[in-house]
């Protein structure tokens, strides 16, 4: 729930003009000058345990060629295979009619969205003008787009970065390729949520006379982020100036319009957040007041959820009042149905936590019973923000559900199971060997919360599947050293992938799931993750455990039912229920998560309105 938040919250952040970026993908190329000096572009790989320290021109240029080995992106479908290095070092660089017919074949992939074949196509030109200077500088632009398309963000993070780079060395006419670049590199390392690196950026914009109000505007989001990460009100000051500073530059284009006054009120409100979290909070709610007064405070419904989830924990009142607003407009007849891009689920729950925030369990209790009235949920306790128009069982625990044992149709989720019990060891050996050979470098194989779910102690994840995409890193795309030899994760996650394979493949228990996840969870001691509830009804959660603590036992709330884990035994859950984790012990707790179809949603018509929600939210 926490990432759906975020990421209503920074919807606006990311809407922003880049056409002359994906015209030179598919469509043009930019005119860009004539490069001077021969670029070199390299990126390790996150999980090297050494820095390779081959010399190699070609491998300069590849950025990892192992890294960008087509089928190595979230899509599932990608295939084909990528020409070895070797291969490529010993062919004869062909002329420029050659290289030129190479390039148009990269746009025409592009064009066809099969960005995995266009990246491989830039790549071997890249390759191919290793010996020759000057490669075209909209090459590496249309590499940049291309993995940022394909999901391969810290890719295009360096390549936007070269090219700004090389606008800047060379003095080019480049002036819109270097706010282009800086901009798309900003973004990249939001979406990463590098926050210190996207402010670098953003301030080297502005240092080299490319600042405009989208720049500024972006600027002060990340100083934002990064404020709360530091726990720093001087950046939070920072972040005020940045969106005064975009308020400024907006005012000073020429067009005016209602895309001005659009723009000029979102950040107004961003500026007036910004101002209660540095301590303003007279000044800044004035702000937020004389908005509200505004006959159009209604036409971005976005902003009234940015109030309301920027400040739900430190002004909750503050919060609930922007909420309120929203759930009006999510039931107002008018609206026919609700706020696009913002579900009446999604509104009712932030609604209620803010209200117990407040203090007042009441209001809360009267909110969830308005939705409940609405249609949008059947129970207090199942707060998602999907749920099927079919109704399905409504078991917290369907591996505890008697009646759900001796189901037919869950019978293929009993056999999977029991597959996965019988694995149990051969799967804990592969997560102790990652862990234990990785040591000094986890951080890289292994993230720590980003929802921001624990209230004390730390929750570690090997991401498998992360919202149903496929995580390259630990699919084969990474790799560890050991005794000099590269061992790939496909071959460390040998068992662990076999499985999850079985039931992603077309009438798997897990085929095109969306919002689902598959991952090695770690719990160490003295760790709580407080009460919130799943994205939707529309698929089970399996915990395998691995490791458990021996002193005090871990346990799990779902609904109004607790339960503690059992050696090897599979845990069934519905986690659309409220939940929650404590390991009270002293010790780590490690579970193997695996999210599949609930099975009594097996119709395709009722598994692609999941799909339908999901993939059209996002």
């Amino acid at each position: 729930m926490a990432r759906k938040t975020r990421k209503i919250a920074n919807r606006s952040t990311k809407k922003r003009n880049t056409h002359h970026v994906a015209n030179s993908i598919g469509i043009g190329m930019i005119a860009v000058a004539v490069i001077v000096v021969m670029v070199a572009i390299c990126v390790p790989h996150p999980l090297a345990a050494v820095h390779r320290q081959e010399n190699s021109t070609v491998q300069a240029y590849a950025v990892g060629s192992e890294q960008q080995r087509v089928g190595s992106g979230n899509s599932d479908n990608s295939a084909g295979a990528v020409e070895s290095e070797k291969g490529i070092e010993t062919q004869k660089r062909p002329g420029r009619k050659e290289l030129d017919k190479i390039v148009d074949e990269g746009d025409r992939f592009a064009r066809q969205g099969r960005f995995p074949q266009a990246i491989q196509t830039y790549l071997e030109y890249v390759h191919a003008m290793r010996d020759e200077a000057p490669p075209r500088t909209d090459v590496f632009l249309k590499l940049a787009v291309a993995n940022e398309r394909n999901g391969h963000f810290k890719q295009a993070m360096k390549y936007f970065e070269q090219v700004a780079e090389t606008s800047l060395r060379t003095r080019s006419s480049a002036v819109l390729d270097l706010t282009t670049s800086l901009l798309k590199a900003g973004e990249m390392a939001q979406a990463l949520r590098l926050w210190r690196e996207s402010i670098a950026y953003y301030h080297r914009a502005v240092e080299n006379g490319a600042a405009d109000d989208r720049i500024y505007f972006d600027l002060g989001v990340s100083l934002t982020q990064q404020s709360y990460v530091q726990k720093d009100a001087k950046l939070m000051a920072e972040a005020v100036k940045a969106f005064d500073n975009a308020t400024r530059h907006r005012k000073g284009r020429k067009n005016g319009g209602n895309d001005d006054a659009r723009q000029q009120t979102k950040y107004l409100v961003h500026k007036a957040t910004a101002m209660i979290e540095a301590g303003e909070l007279e000044q800044g709610d004035k702000l937020l007041h004389k908005w509200m007064k505004s006959k159009k405070h209604n036409a971005d419904p976005t902003l009234h959820w940015h109030v309301g989830f920027t400040l739900m924990k430190k002004q909750p009142k503050i919060s609930a009042r922007h909420y309120e607003i929203l759930a009006d407009l999510a039931l107002s007849k008018k609206k026919g149905k609700g706020i696009p891009g913002l579900p009446g689920q999604v509104v009712f729950y932030s609604l209620g936590e803010a209200y117990k925030n407040m203090g007042d369990l009441d209001k809360r209790a009267q909110c969830y019973d308005r939705a409940i009235k609405a249609g949008l949920w059947r129970s207090p306790i199942q707060r998602p923000e999907f749920m099927t128009s079919k109704k399905l069982p409504l078991s917290p625990f369907p591996s505890h559900d008697p009646k759900l044992r001796d189901d037919k149709k869950m019978k293929p989720l009993w056999d999977f199971i029991a597959k996965l019990e019988e694995s149990v060891d051969d799967i804990r050996h592969e997560y102790e060997y990652v862990v234990n050979i990785t040591q000094g470098g986890t951080s890289a194989i292994i993230s720590n919360d980003k929802e921001g779910l624990t209230d004390r102690g730390a929750w570690g994840q090997v991401n498998f599947v992360r919202n149903g995409h496929k995580i390259p890193d630990t699919w084969g795309d990474a790799y560890v050293v050991q005794d000099g030899r590269k061992i790939y994760t496909s071959e460390l996650f040998r068992t662990t992938l076999g499985l999850l394979t079985s039931i992603r493949t077309k009438g798997g228990l897990a085929h095109l799931l969306p919002r689902g996840q598959a991952d090695f969870s770690s719990l160490e001691g003295q760790t709580h993750i407080v009460p919130h509830c799943g994205p939707g009804n529309h698929k089970l959660r399996l915990h395998l455990p691995l490791i458990l603590p021996k002193d005090v036992k871990a346990r799990i709330r779902v609904g109004e039912q607790e339960k503690e884990w059992k050696e090897g035994k599979v845990l069934v859950l519905d986690d659309s229920f409220e939940h929650e984790v404590w390991n009270e012990s002293h010790d780590r707790r490690v579970v193997f998560i695996v999210d599949v179809w609930h099975p009594h949603l097996s119709s395709s018509k009722r598994r692609n309105e999941a799909r339908n929600y999901f993939y059209k939210k996002n």
